[in-house]
């Protein structure tokens, strides 16, 4: 597989494995480019559905992260659009591209409201881009969290023995070239991959400690793979509140009518102000 560290719950891994590596490959090498934005303008609020397995470029049929990525750095810049209303219902992913996705959601919510809501399911990657948020809402059956980071590798040395075939890796030392199929996997392999999956986690945990204001060792308990339904969600503060989904857009209406109002409040004052300056400057009173 081309994206070997997952933040997907396990029961998403059957599709994993099934998938063929050639055509999950050919899926996923995209450039990066797509013509239709991955939302829809209502009512001045950009509704973002984030739904099914998370790929950088949308294996799998599901999200294309780097798409959303790309549309909401687009939404901070577009005036006729006052916040962002993100729907999950996903069981994460793979790695790549959802630290950036998860960053993009925090830029956004730093100049206009963005609201999260899941639907059914929010886990792992998901959780990692929900919590950026500045508020996050789900039904009261659906299930939140399996935060975690995880990756796969098959031992086929002795299979490879069977059927008579030996590999020989060449490589420039170290553990480069180390997991190809027909190798043996070594400690110095299993450290090192360990360590990779260590290293993104702790990225990770600390996503989702600043964006739900959580502290990281709290975080840290909470990162063992589990599912939690929303009301217990919410008393672990991973989310905000149980609600239906009419109910969160209205707040999120809401959130952003204020948003709109203290930006023109703030305007008006910068237009008295500069009045003013230009009436003393006339008069040459400084």
């Amino acid at each position: 597989m081309r994206h070997d560290l997952w933040a997907i719950h396990e029961s998403y891994l059957p599709t994993i494995q099934a998938a063929d590596p050639a055509e999950l490959q050919a899926r996923d090498l995209g450039d990066g480019s797509f013509s239709d934005p991955p939302y829809t303008i209502q009512h001045g609020i950009a509704i973002v559905p984030i739904r099914g397995p998370m790929t950088k470029f949308g294996a799998f049929g599901g999200v294309a992260t780097a798409r959303i990525a790309g549309a909401l750095l687009e939404l901070q810049y577009l005036n006729t659009v006052g916040g962002a209303f993100l729907i999950f219902d996903t069981p994460g992913g793979s790695v790549a591209g959802t630290e950036s996705l998860a960053h993009a959601v925090a830029e956004l919510n730093r100049v206009k409201p963005v609201h999260g809501h899941v639907e059914d399911l929010c886990a792992s990657a998901g959780m990692w881009v929900a919590s950026q948020c500045g508020r996050l809402t789900a039904e009261p059956a659906s299930e939140v969290g399996s935060i975690g980071t995880f990756t796969l590798i098959a031992d086929s040395s002795e299979l490879f023995k069977q059927k008579g075939i030996t590999i020989h890796t060449i490589a420039s030392g170290g553990v480069k070239g180390g997991g190809a199929d027909g190798t043996p996997i070594t400690n110095e392999h299993l450290a090192e991959i360990q360590q990779r999956v260590n290293a993104f986690q702790a990225l990770f945990t600390k996503g989702v400690s600043e964006g739900r204001k959580i502290p990281r060792a709290l975080v840290r308990e909470y990162a063992d793979g589990r599912l939690h339904m929303a009301p217990a969600a919410k008393r672990m503060r991973l989310i905000d509140a149980v609600e239906r989904r009419m109910e969160a857009h209205l707040g999120l209406t809401a959130a952003t009518r204020q948003r709109i109002a203290r930006d023109n409040r703030k305007s008006l004052r910068a237009e008295q102000t500069a009045t003013l300056d230009d009436f003393l400057a006339d008069r040459g009173i400084y």
